[in-house]
C-alpha cells in the first residue's frame, strides 16, 4: 500500500507497525553479500519464505538454537528454532517529518473521537446525504464553538476579577 502511494508521489504518513531497527536492536545483522541474516551469536539463517503480508520469514537452524546460550531469552517454549519476520520495505518509504505529521494527526483524531463519542457522530440520526451533512456541519459547529469558549476562558486578562478591580468598576 504504502509503494503504491509512493509510486503515485504521494508522501504516505501512515505510522509503521514494526519498530525501525528492531532486528539489529536486537542484536541481528544482514549481509547483504549472502543474503542472511546473522544472529547474535554468530550463526546464519538458513532459509526465507515468503509472508502472507509481504516481507519474508528467515529460519535458523535447530541444531544451532538447540546449543545457543541465548535460546532461554530468544526463543518461545514452542519455538525449536528462532524464525524472524523481515520486511525490506520497513526501513524504505519513511517520509521527514513523520513524528510532526502523527502529533498533528492526535489532534485531529481527538477531535473527531469526541464528536463521535459526546455527540453522535457515530450512526448518522437522519437519512439521506443532504440530511446528514447537516447534522455532520452542525456538530462542527458546535465543537468549534467549544473551543473557541474554552481559549476565550483561558485568554491572559480574563481570570477572575480581584475586589479591588470590581470596586473600581462600580
Amino acid at each position: 500500500m504504502r509503494e503504491d502511494l509512493v509510486r503515485q508521489g504521494i508522501r504516505p504518513y501512515i505510522p509503521q507497525r514494526t519498530q525501525r531497527q528492531r532486528l539489529p536492536k536486537q542484536g541481528f545483522t544482514y549481509d547483504k553479500r549472502r543474503r542472511q541474516w546473522i544472529c547474535p551469536e554468530g550463526h546464519r539463517s538458513i532459509g526465507q519464505s515468503p509472508h502472507q503480508r509481504g516481507g519474508w520469514l528467515v529460519y535458523f537452524s535447530e541444531r544451532a538454537c538447540r546449543g545457543c546460550p541465548r535460546a532461554g531469552s530468544c526463543l518461545s517454549r514452542s519455538q525449536t528454532r528462532k524464525v524472524l519476520y523481515w520486511h525490506p520495505g520497513t526501513e524504505a518509504n519513511r517520509p521527514r517529518g513523520l513524528k510532526r505529521a502523527l502529533r498533528v494527526r492526535k489532534v485531529v483524531e481527538r477531535t473527531f473521537g469526541e464528536a463521535k463519542q459526546w455527540h453522535g457522530l457515530g450512526r448518522s440520526r437522519y437519512r439521506g446525504r443532504e440530511r446528514t451533512a447537516i447534522q455532520v456541519l452542525l456538530t462542527c459547529l458546535v465543537l468549534n464553538a467549544k473551543k473557541m469558549a474554552r481559549r476565550f476562558k483561558d485568554a491572559p486578562g480574563r481570570g477572575k476579577r480581584t475586589r479591588a478591580a470590581e470596586q473600581a468598576a462600580a
